[in-house]
């Protein structure tokens, strides 16, 4: 209470601030949580996200920033705002035990400022040397002196080092000791979290790009090739421009911005070197690339593929260890005859595997009908989900299991009905600082209408995740049947969800965020109100290229399957502005016409790394029971109001339905894998997409 009561006296007393023609106080809210990545306590994320997520304002708005510490090993949090002046707000520079008291575990701190002075700046903890991962961008802009160049829309370069295999406890603890002891050199130096960090201009521009220096114990040399800067910021401080610069030094903490003008050529790739100055370290060797003129051709080349009966879902589970190289292919497995034995394989480091022989590793027959897998979050023990059951006698009654390398433990309380479960987000629900489980499910009766909810299960908060996890519900009749997905809009977190079964699409969001415990706080808008088949829901990062995020759904149906984006409603309206639909492609029907039967199913949206420069994103999107695979590129790459998209089969069956598709490069070489599970086939083929 005193908390809150001091945070209304600033706001209201130090922060009058009005925009001088509107009179709109310009603030801006964020909310930053603190959690492990993995299964490691020496990486520590801010929203899951390395680097942070970026702040950024005007000069002279008010920030105010709500972080909260979910780190399980019970270490303290404080966030400092680097080169922020912190006038009249000194308890709000972000040092513990000078400042403020540390953040304890399970606790929220709200910080709140003026954003001053303009430039570059740089937020990061203040603890120990958790600031190796847990930092982020501020960019405060000055609306009266904008730059005469356009800024890199891709944001800021963060340098950090990284030392793989090294406890980041233990090497605190060895730095503070006398005489101190050295870990060793980093292992990497990243750009924006990176070791192959690729930066994509056009020619003939003159550009403004933000270089911040995160890195912990290091300082980085950083150059261009072929290509010459000219720094005119330095530590947000404007300077007279220094021109001709082939290369820069930044230490931890400083900032510069430079202008950078482009040869006048259409094609070239320049290495960006990042390297440890003064020492025999590491370094980073990205690349600066001018684009294409004309967009070459994706293909998917099929380099192998190996038996497996009933393949389903396959999913890529990421072991983390921030060198991106290691990936296990997950696939579930299921009989449509009744009273038969389901099951759930692994092929670890399957990077290492693309090319050989592949025999996959049986992790459980325990579970019935396991539907997509799910990457467990960070804070609870065991590495994945298995939500299971559908509508096949014998396999209806289903439940999200937890695996761990010798249990298959079920969470959801039995209550004696049959319910079925396809997916789970995490998220601390009441705000005691442990992760809850949030997942919709149904119940399909012999007679009668289907009953869906929304529910979520409380953490018991033991370390051994073995339950009981209590049962809560968010809508205990007329919920979402299939997805959920959490995500953050204009500073409010939301759940977006659909349903199959009751043909819903809808956005749900609590009065008391982060909290979403009390049901009467809750509110739920339909994105859409035409009552369709929704199958899949994905929030993608941008889909027209306008540097906006959308929402990207497929309508599973037996006769006119469709693929769906939704643009979000503008700032500030995600709560009553309309969602703007586009039918991306549609006509998808199923190989045969029978009850059950759908088409599309689950899209994705990849990003590739070439000198072929696109704006939207490729999307590859299953068949399901058409049997296909499709990729869909853009036709106007650069037209944002521009929805058309060409479809192109890259994967065809005429027997077998497609079932989830899985993308990513799980062997660091620039290109893609595709991993296609053909189910009545018993294959999963796997292809590697080429950009030509």
């Amino acid at each position: 209470m005193a908390m809150s009561c001091f945070l209304f006296f600033l706001l209201v007393t130090l922060f009058p601030l009005t925009d001088a023609v509107s009179g709109i106080i310009n603030r801006h809210e964020y909310n930053f949580t603190t959690t492990y990545a993995g299964n490691t306590t020496s990486v520590i994320l801010i929203n899951n996200q390395y680097p942070g997520p970026t702040i950024r304002v005007n000069v002279g708005d008010i920030i105010i920033v709500h972080i909260h510490n979910a780190l399980q090993s019970m270490e303290d949090v404080t966030i400092h705002f680097h080169g922020i002046l912190q006038k009249q707000t000194s308890q709000m520079d972000g040092v513990g035990f000078v400042t403020q008291m540390p953040i304890s575990h399970g606790q929220t701190f709200t910080y709140a400022f003026y954003a001053y002075p303009a430039g570059t700046h740089i937020y990061h903890s203040h603890v120990g040397l958790q600031a190796v991962t847990a930092f982020g961008a501020v960019i405060i802009d000055d609306p009266q002196r904008p730059w005469e160049a356009v800024e890199i829309p891709s944001g800021p370069i963060m340098f950090s080092d990284h030392w793989e295999g090294v406890d980041r406890l233990a090497q605190e603890a060895g730095l503070l000791q006398s005489p101190f002891k050295w870990e060793g050199e980093p292992s990497n130096v990243f750009m924006n979290g990176q070791r192959n960090y690729v930066l994509t201009v056009e020619p003939n521009a003159f550009y403004l790009l933000r270089l911040i220096g995160a890195t912990s114990l290091s300082t980085i040399v950083f150059g261009i090739a072929e290509h010459t800067m000219t720094v005119v910021e330095v530590d947000g401080k404007l300077i007279v421009p220094k021109p001709n610069m082939t290369s820069i030094e930044i230490a931890s903490g400083q900032r510069y911005a430079v202008m950078i003008e482009t040869k006048n050529q259409y094609t070239g790739v320049f290495a960006m070197q990042a390297s440890i100055r003064w020492r025999v370290a590491a370094a980073n060797s990205s690349i600066f690339a001018y684009p294409l003129l004309t967009k070459g051709e994706i293909t998917a080349v099929l380099i192998n593929k190996f038996e497996l009966p009933h393949a389903g879902f396959s999913t890529l589970l990421r072991t983390w260890t921030l060198n991106f190289t290691s990936w296990g292919l997950v696939i579930s497995c299921f009989n449509p005859l009744p009273e038969t034995t389901d099951y759930v394989y692994n092929v670890p480091n399957i990077g290492q595997q693309l090319t050989t022989q592949i025999t996959p590793t049986l992790i459980t027959d325990q579970i019935i009908w396991p539907n997509g897998i799910v990457a467990a979050d960070q804070l609870v023990e065991y590495s994945m989900i298995v939500p299971s059951g559908f509508l096949v006698p014998g396999k209806s009654n289903g439940n999200l299991y937890f695996i761990s390398d010798t249990d298959i433990i079920p969470l959801v309380p039995n209550d004696g009905t049959n319910w079925f479960y396809h997916d789970a987000e995490f998220k601390d629900m009441d705000g005691d600082g442990r992760i809850d489980i949030v997942t919709a499910r149904a119940h399909i009766p012999l007679i009668g209408k289907p009953i869906t909810q929304l529910v979520w299960l409380k953490n018991p908060g033991n370390q051994t995740i073995t339950g009981p996890w209590k049962l809560e519900y968010l809508l205990s009749k007329g919920g979402p049947d299939i997805q959920v997905q959490f995500a953050r809009i204009d500073s409010l977190q939301v759940l977006f969800a659909n349903s199959f079964f009751d043909r819903k699409l809808q956005m749900f969001w609590s009065d008391l965020d982060p909290l979403w415990n009390d049901t009467t706080k809750l509110h739920v808008r339909h994105i859409d109100y035409e009552p369709l088949p929704y199958a899949y829901i994905q929030l993608t990062l941008d889909l027209n290229g306008d540097y906006k995020p959308d929402l990207l759904v497929t309508v599973n149906d037996a006769h006119n399957g469709s693929l769906i984006a939704y643009e979000l409603p503008r700032s500030g309206d995600i709560r009553k502005g309309n969602f703007t639909k586009h039918v991306l492609a549609s006509d998808f029907k199923p190989l045969v016409q029978a009850k059950g039967r759908g088409a599309p199913g689950q899209a994705m949206t990849v990003q590739f790394y070439s000198l072929t420069v696109r704006k939207k994103p490729i999307l590859i999107l299953s068949g399901d029971d058409d049997g296909c695979v499709y990729l869909l590129e853009a036709i106007h790459d650069n037209d944002p109001l521009n929805w058309e998209y060409s479809v192109k089969i890259i994967h065809q069956s005429d027997k077998s339905t497609i079932g989830q598709v899985s993308v990513e490069d799980v062997d660091n070489d620039g290109h893609p894998e595709m991993f296609v599970p053909a189910y009545n086939e018993g294959i999963v083929y796997i292809y590697r997409l080429v950009d030509k």
